[in-house]
């Protein structure tokens, strides 16, 4: 028989066509399909002799001897074989790609995603020919061919385009907030009822990270199904700007579904793609495999996409245009999409969307408290121990109240202020008054910042800026080779921005601590930045 229609008469005489149910192997393929009579092959064909042939039943072997069946095996073979005959030509090039190879090209795109995000850089052309040269191997080789060498070959990412997990937050200095996370879960499961969207809103070091991810830890205890993308970890992150990309913000979340519950994602084509459809079609599935279990997506830092961007994009404002796409994403009731981000006009599409909206309330005392516990400020509430700088009750209970007075409860400013005591030491004997003499929190750090810059001075502000164009770590050395003329005001200088600068132990590399400062630095030379570059980095250096 060849790949056509048989025209021996005993094939005719027990081949039927194939039901109408029958389909071919690949949609699309314009074959015959054929299937094998059980009643006919039983009986069997009588043939005269003809040559060596003997004369009688050609099918007796299926009923009589070593190689008898019985009639219910028979019948089950013929209801479960479908012959398949006149397949499409091929040309045994996929440059020049005949019916044959175009029906493969679109199920490598269709069924895998080949050429789409997160795999755009594998042409379908490449994917196809690395399974062909796969099973070409197996068959000379005999290596076994599984569904992970498959796409090992293929080189296909399976992750969805996700970026590395990791998180914002300096375990070191968190804070418990008990009673801020749980208006914040509240808050989701009453948007989750209708498949709302919820704002999570705070000025710039309110805490939103800590209240992020212990929010997230808190829905996942509490049986929630959770997915969760930080837009913005750091300066040192190597992923920062893949962060910010809309294909990575869902493919993270989709990839975070499909670590927790893989079968949410089995039947998606193509099945390695990511987009917000892929993502919407994850959640329905969750929520109709366990109705009962609700399903959180938590982005946070939307600010950040543009800040991150800058003059990399076209778009005005990345942020807005992430916000676009987000508000339009469709969520069955039982989910919630929840976003933490500072105010802003880009907020605006999820708020028309419906969004409501919860602020990320400031620290109170208590947890200011734990925060300057966690610094070595003072002693542990009820402990004895006297390894706190502060150990008399009168200055612990006025640091603390100087402490609230002047941050206002904004995480981070607490945090400078701790930190403005802590490094220090000639400060420990009236902490209060130390904190008092600063700037009080006015809705921004701007005052503060505004306050260290000026106490630079003319002669080593040109540090400041340095640390915060570069945008890495810098070394003393490194500053003294940048800028000899001032190399004697560097250490005073690192001295005054200690609060506000991370040093690695050990290395003696410092850092910007929060984005914030770097970013208030650099807005004085927005409108000259290839000058500052020039004039600071380039023209100054030291080989």
């Amino acid at each position: 028989m060849r790949d056509a229609p048989p025209d021996d008469a005993v094939l005719r005489a027990v081949m039927v066509p194939a039901r109408a149910s029958d389909a071919p192997f690949l949609a699309g393929m314009n074959t015959t399909l054929l299937r094998f009579d059980a009643d006919a092959l039983w009986r069997g064909v009588e043939l005269p002799v003809q040559g060596r042939r003997k004369a009688g039943n050609v099918f007796r072997f299926l009923a009589e001897g070593d190689t008898a069946v019985s009639k219910e095996d028979l019948e089950w073979f013929c209801e479960h074989l479908v012959v398949e005959l006149a397949a499409p030509p091929m040309t045994m090039d996929l440059q020049r790609p005949g019916p044959a190879e175009q029906l493969l090209l679109q199920r490598v795109r269709g069924e895998f995603g080949a050429g789409i995000h997160p795999n755009e850089g594998r042409l379908p052309a490449d994917v196809a020919e690395a399974l062909i040269r796969t099973v070409r191997a197996a068959r000379q080789r005999g290596i076994e061919v599984t569904s992970q060498e498959l796409l090992r070959r293929a080189q296909l990412r399976q992750d969805f385009g996700a970026v590395l997990r990791a998180h914002p937050v300096d375990r070191t200095l968190e804070v418990e907030r008990p009673g801020a996370v749980g208006a914040l879960v509240e808050a989701a499961g009453t948007a989750a009822a209708d498949g709302d969207v919820l704002l999570v809103t705070g000025p710039p070091g309110q805490g939103k990270s800590w209240a992020c991810q212990q929010l997230v830890e808190q829905l996942t205890h509490d049986g929630w199904l959770v997915a969760e993308h930080y837009c913005y970890l750091g300066d040192a992150d190597g992923d920062q700007l893949a962060r910010v990309m809309t294909e990575s913000v869902f493919g993270s979340l989709l990839g975070r579904l499909a670590e927790a519950d893989p079968g949410l994602v089995h039947d998606q084509r193509p099945r390695f793609a990511a987009d917000e459809e892929a993502l919407a079609n994850a959640v329905a599935t969750a929520l109709r495999k366990n109705p009962v279990r609700r399903v959180a997506l938590v982005v946070d830092g939307l600010d950040h996409v543009t800040r991150v961007h800058g003059g990399r994009t076209r778009r005005a404002d990345p942020s807005l245009a992430l916000a676009e796409v987000l508000s339009s994403l469709p969520l069955p009731a039982g989910s919630v999409l929840i976003v933490l981000s500072q105010p802003g006009t880009h907020l605006d599409p999820l708020r028309q969307a419906g969004a409501a909206t919860v602020a990320v309330p400031p620290l109170a005392l208590e947890e200011l408290r734990g925060m300057a516990e966690r610094l070595g400020l003072v002693p542990l509430k009820g402990s004895s121990q006297a390894e706190a700088l502060l150990t008399d009750g009168r200055d612990v209970t006025e640091f603390l109240d100087a402490l609230q007075e002047r941050s206002g409860g904004n995480a981070l400013y607490a945090t400078y202020l701790c930190r403005a005591v802590a490094l220090r030491p000639e400060t420990i004997a009236d902490a209060a008054a130390t904190v008092r003499a600063l700037p009080p929190y006015c809705d921004s750090l701007e005052d503060y910042y505004a306050h260290l810059y000026e106490a630079l001075g003319a002669e080593a502000d040109v540090v400041a800026d340095i640390i915060a164009l570069l945008g890495m770590p810098v070394t003393r050395e490194e500053l003294g080779q940048i800028v000899p003329d001032r190399g004697h005001r560097i250490d005073r200088a690192l001295k005054v921005l200690a609060p506000v600068l991370s040093e690695r132990t050990g290395q003696g590399e410092v850092r910007v601590y929060h984005e914030s400062f770097a970013r208030y630095l650099r807005l004085g030379y927005e409108d000259h930045p290839k000058w500052a570059v020039r004039e600071y980095l380039s023209g100054s250096a030291v080989a």
